[in-house]
């Protein structure tokens, strides 16, 4: 049995892959290293966006270098990471992925510190009406 991958399929996840290299300039979120929350809404101003990011902005260095968490902030529809995750023009949501590029969760109602640690042990009892875990 030649089970070969398609010239097309090599193609598609190598520009993948460069393009998360490209986009989050980390090498290690490409390795499986890091966990990452990114949070996007049409711009600054929306109130969960804001929250959010007064929150995390306060701890982002410890969850980088301790907890192995990067968060990314995008706050314009259209960009890279709203393509990336699919998400058409809408007022604010959230995304988790583990280190291992798994989609762990994702909603439109904050998530707090403790929450998102918490998930990315695998504890979903705290979970929001809105969140949509991922299998």
């Amino acid at each position: 049995m030649d089970d070969k991958i398609p010239a097309t399929e090599i193609v598609k996840r190598t520009w993948s892959e460069g393009i998360w290299n490209f986009l989050f300039q980390d090498s290690e979120l490409q390795q499986g290293k890091k966990a990452v929350l990114v949070v996007l809404a049409t711009d600054r101003n929306v109130p969960e966006f804001a929250a959010m990011a007064r929150e995390f902005k306060a701890v982002e260095k410890e969850l980088d270098e301790i907890h192995n968490i990067k968060i990314f902030f995008e706050d314009h529809p259209g960009g890279l990471l709203h393509e990336k995750f699919a998400v058409p023009a809408q007022a604010f949501r959230w995304f988790l992925v583990d280190i291992q590029g798994n989609e762990v969760g994702e909603s439109d109602k904050p998530i707090s510190v403790t929450e998102v640690m918490l998930r990315l042990k695998g504890d979903r009892s705290f979970q929001n009406a809105g969140d949509k875990p991922s299998n």
